[in-house]
């Protein structure tokens, strides 16, 4: 009897071991669970939050709920803004030069956003170097940017670089209500959220159709949302091409685009959606009359 206790007992740790190195995923866990784990404990007992959770990879042994650290990410938010730590002022002032000299971006409208204060700003997304050539124009606010959750597992150095910007995780497997979670307590907290509303890069010049997720944060935090248009060379290139070859990009900045907060039906939503759109289309326009008056 003794003997079957420690062999269950070194068949326990074994397995313990062999699945640190899984990848975990939140399907089928409860939400306090993902807080926590992400939150730095290693390992919960809840063998009864996922007793008949057959969905749940892993679910044998109550010790076996560990989480690298590297899998779930969770930004937290301070009253103090950003702009004032010194390893985001020493990031915004090499990302200005980066961009102005390397990428020769050319800002044709001054930036409208608030010297402080929450606000959405909208963007078309052209390229994997969007959030460095936008965080350009806007030199005296920090952008909080929603990116992908795979681009955090490049290298240690971009985990640091992204946790220190400030940049919320998405997932794109589906509806990430972490993501929307943690970009309306960014938002609560005085921050200017960036955000791509086609939700992928568009490879042509023709903007994509856009989420309508932007509008409903705006009117339940109720912020203002500033449109802007990128346009330049690095069109349709992954994050690492456009980075490193060199490009000539032209960025614009509109007025505060006017939602109707009165409701957030779906046609409310699909309407507020199409005024976001249609700003970054007059934009789009501006920029065409611009280029076509400078080459005459």
């Amino acid at each position: 009897m003794l003997g079957l206790k420690l062999s269950l007992f070194w068949f326990r740790r074994l397995r313990l071991r062999g699945s640190r190195g899984a990848t975990v995923t939140n399907a089928g866990l409860p939400r306090r669970l993902i807080r926590e784990a992400a939150s730095g404990v290693k390992s919960v007992n809840c063998k009864s939050q996922i007793k008949n959770r057959k969905s749940f990879p892993l679910a044998t042994s109550p010790a076996i709920l560990y989480f690298p650290p590297r899998v779930l990410h969770e930004v937290h938010f301070t009253s103090e803004l950003p702009e004032r730590r010194l390893p985001v002022r020493l990031l915004l002032a090499a990302n200005h030069l980066f961009t102005r000299v390397y990428h020769q971006v050319s800002v044709k409208t001054s930036c409208p956003l608030p010297s402080k204060g929450p606000a959405i700003l909208v963007c078309n997304h052209v390229s994997g170097l969007d959030p460095l050539l936008v965080q350009s124009g806007v030199p005296r606010r920090l952008i909080t940017w929603m990116m992908a959750a795979e681009y955090y597992n490049i290298s240690r150095a971009m985990d640091w670089m992204f946790k220190t910007v400030e940049v919320i995780p998405v997932q794109r497997s589906g509806r990430d209500l972490a993501a929307t979670r943690m970009a309306l307590r960014a938002l609560h907290t005085g921050r200017i959220l960036g955000i791509f509303p086609e939700g992928k890069i568009a490879e042509t010049r023709e903007l994509l159709p856009f989420q309508t997720g932007v509008a409903l944060m705006a009117i339940k935090a109720n912020v203002p949302v500033f449109p802007a248009y990128l346009d330049g060379t690095q069109r349709g290139k992954e994050m690492v091409p456009a980075v490193v070859s060199p490009n000539r990009s032209t960025l614009l900045f509109g007025p505060q685009v006017k939602l109707d907060s009165s409701s957030t039906s779906r046609e409310s939503l699909e309407q507020n959606t199409q005024r976001i759109r249609q700003a970054i289309i007059d934009l789009q326009l501006q920029a065409t009359e611009r280029y076509n008056s400078a080459t005459q």
